[in-house]
């Protein structure tokens, strides 16, 4: 995501990494949901062309973001603590 963002604004990176990491907090659980990366939502700094084209961007990023992780971590060995803690979080 940093390569769009930087892109198409220098600061939106920090920025929403940070709005993603603080909207996606239980604060209870101590730990985040979600696949990390960032959050944005209201963008109205900029015309709405744009706004759009940096969204489809960010869209556009996610499988090649996401499948990197996956292909690491698929094969990755657990523990049955870790696998009821994973039952707990999903409730």
């Amino acid at each position: 995501y940093k390569k769009v963002c930087d892109k198409h604004d220098p600061e939106y990176y920090a920025k929403f990494k940070q709005w993603a990491d603080d909207y996606f907090l239980i604060p209870h659980r101590g730990e985040r949901r979600g696949l990390g990366g960032i959050f944005f939502d209201d963008l109205n700094d900029k015309d709405p062309d744009t706004i759009l084209e940096f969204s489809k961007e960010c869209v556009n990023t996610v499988v090649d973001a996401y499948c990197p992780i996956v292909t690491k971590h698929k094969d990755d060995a657990f523990t049955p603590e870790q696998k009821q803690w994973q039952a707990l979080g999903r409730g």
